[in-house]
């Protein structure tokens, strides 16, 4: 068996020592790979002398910033080739905190980088784009404090004890060395962006110190005396603050205030569009209370000239060119001349009544043609029109349309009050609610939806007032003007009881025509309850009691038909009486004369001689 073993093996070593001759033989046929084996190549040699060259005359040192180039981007991170035998990375959040970082992160971009490690366990260099931009920040700053320069800063929050700064990066400034006299509300300064004097810096805890005050001191200095301060007089002073209503002045020994409305003869929305905290002004003393100590200040009134000098190329009447500034709900200002602005009012937009709202139909900065109105110097406005540099739509509406006659019309908008139709393409016209139906009473808003089409009269064409009135029941015949001929007044009908309410019942006539028996006509009797009498559902009896077809209402009467069914009843009773024989009542004087009379005759009877007889057949002899 160990004989067999050792043949094996050595007809392995034999195989494989073949297999290395034959590679051998074909390493020499392969071109050697240049700068790899120097001794192979003249250009390797020359590769590696100018490698070697380049790395001696570029040092790169820890915390070094350095120029490089972006050569490839990835999901997590930036490769930057500063021309070093390795490349560098840096963290791709990093740019994202760049506000152009769409532009910084190209192929092919320079940009500055900061050395962190010249090379890591897997021979990168590790680059920060942000230590570069604080590292150049701090030096910008340091040379600032040295040169006693002003610094900008952005106010980003308030912070205890003052507000957060931002300078490059963030500096602390506190709240005594925010103005000259103490700030209840830090918070009105947040967002602006302030000089500043930079008073402390710690570098290695990284802190900043900064103040306004000194620089404010200084300006008051030069402020000129305001003790002689007049209504009239021109004074100059330093935006203290800004609120929604106006600007606090610093005017040295004391504060002034320019109102909104005084800041400009533009319409603005808030004082910030036009001012700055901070900010010089040469300002117009409009009052002085010398008691309240209050002065009230213009800017406007500073170029009250210029408004009317420009106004004065302006006629009524003239159309002109120029630049929407603002909306408003009521209208739009534009723009005609630097500081001279005018309104066009709502109604003066379109001339179609429901047309859409300004913002909708211009634009900010847009060039229109307006028509100049009204000129009103001494408040100094202007009225303006844009519907008016075009042609009136509704002097062509009587070659157009006819009272009386009827078409499909498309509803545009619908309210509570009725149905907007389109007429034309800058006209609309208006369906009342009360003429949609002559028995219903429709609500648009349940019935209608926008864009459906609907078959309408006109009514009225008011081109003055610029009305245009249309129908829709008006297309079909009025129920109520034949009512009277099929519901003659006293006539009676039985009908259905559709509703109760405290003062009567609701019946049904037709079909959409509704009347009303009054509490006081459901009975004779008295009728305290409604429900005690009739309900919902029961057919009665009534008779029509009168007709309003102008308020279309019909009154009924139960009440009415029951009287006249008791008199009906007793003058029956009367008749059958009237055919019995009559009873002949005896006169008094009669029966006492009758009754005398027999007393007479009896006592007649009594007188006669006994000898008399009373036979009959006595006297008869």
């Amino acid at each position: 068996m160990s004989l067999f073993m050792n043949e094996v093996k050595n007809k392995n070593k034999k195989s494989k020592a073949e297999v290395l001759a034959l590679l051998d033989s074909l390493d020499k046929e392969i071109p050697s790979n240049l700068g790899l084996n120097s001794s192979e190549s003249d250009e390797g040699e020359e590769f590696k002398k100018l490698f070697e060259n380049t790395i001696k005359t570029q040092e790169f040192k820890i915390g070094q910033i350095v120029q490089g180039t972006i050569v490839k981007i990835t999901a997590n991170h930036v490769i930057i080739d500063i021309n070093y035998k390795s490349e560098g990375i840096i963290s791709r959040s990093e740019f994202s905190q760049i506000n152009d970082s769409e532009n910084e992160l190209e192929v092919g971009k320079k940009i500055e980088v900061y050395i962190e490690k010249i090379e890591d366990k897997n021979g990168v260099v590790i680059l920060s784009r942000d230590k570069a931009n604080i590292k150049k920040v701090w030096q910008n700053i340091i040379k600032v404090h040295e040169n006693n320069e002003v610094i900008k800063g952005k106010v980003v929050a308030t912070v205890k004890g003052g507000l957060s700064v931002d300078v490059g990066i963030k500096a602390f400034l506190p709240g005594s060395q925010l103005d000259l006299r103490p700030v209840k509300n830090l918070e009105a300064f947040v967002g602006e962006t302030l000089d500043f004097k930079i008073i402390k810096i710690n570098h290695k805890r990284g802190n900043i110190i900064l103040s306004r005050r000194v620089i404010l001191e200084k300006e008051r200095a030069n402020l000129p005396e305001t003790s002689e301060i007049k209504e009239g007089s021109i004074v100059s002073g330093f935006v203290k603050n800004l609120t929604a209503y106006g600007a606090f002045i610093d005017l040295g020994d004391r504060d002034g205030l320019i109102h909104i409305t005084d800041m400009s003869w533009s319409r603005i929305e808030h004082p910030n569009q036009i001012l700055k905290v901070g900010q010089k002004l040469d300002l117009k003393v409009l009052k002085f209370d010398s008691e309240k100590n209050r002065v009230s200040l213009g800017l406007k009134q500073m170029s009250e000239e210029k408004w009317e000098e420009s106004v004065s190329k302006y006629q009524e009447g003239q159309v002109i060119k120029a630049k929407v500034s603002s909306f408003i709900d009521y209208g739009v200002f534009v723009m005609l001349d630097e500081g001279v602005e005018g309104l066009v009012h709502v109604n003066e937009l379109s001339w179609n009544r429901k047309s859409k709202p300004a913002h909708q139909m211009l634009k900010l900065g847009q060039e229109i043609e307006v028509k100049i109105l009204e000129i009103k110097k001494a408040s100094r406005k202007l009225s303006l029109s844009i519907k008016q540099t075009k042609e009136n739509p509704w002097l062509k509406l009587k070659d157009q349309f006819q009272v009386g006659q009827e078409g499909d019309f498309e509803i545009v908008a619908i309210s509570d009050f009725g149905l907007f139709v389109k007429v034309t393409e800058e006209i609309d016209g208006l369906i009342r609610s009360v003429d949609l139906s002559w028995t219903e009473n429709i609500k648009p808003t349940e019935k209608y939806k926008v864009g459906d089409k609907v078959k309408a009269q006109i009514l009225d064409i008011d081109i003055l007032n610029e009305k245009f009135s249309l129908g829709i029941k008006q297309t079909k015949e009025n129920p109520w003007s034949i009512l009277e001929e099929k519901y003659p007044i006293g006539s009676s009908h039985e009908v259905e009881v559709i509703r109760i309410v405290d003062f009567g019942a609701f019946v049904k006539i037709e079909k959409n025509i509704e009347g009303l028996i009054h509490i006081s006509e459901l009975s004779k009797k008295r009728v305290d309850k409604v429900e005690d009498v009739v309900k919902v559902g029961d057919k009665v009896k009534a008779e029509i009691l009168n007709i309003d077809k102008s308020a279309k209402k019909i009154g009924l009467s139960i009440r009415l038909l029951e009287s006249k069914a008791n008199t009906s009843s007793a003058n029956l009773k009367n008749s059958e009486v009237k055919e019995k024989p009559p009873r002949v009542m005896e006169n008094f004087f009669a029966k006492a004369l009758k009754k005398s009379m027999k007393l007479s005759n009896t006592e007649a009877e009594v007188k006669k001689p006994l000898n008399e007889s009373s036979n009959p057949s006595d006297s008869e002899k």
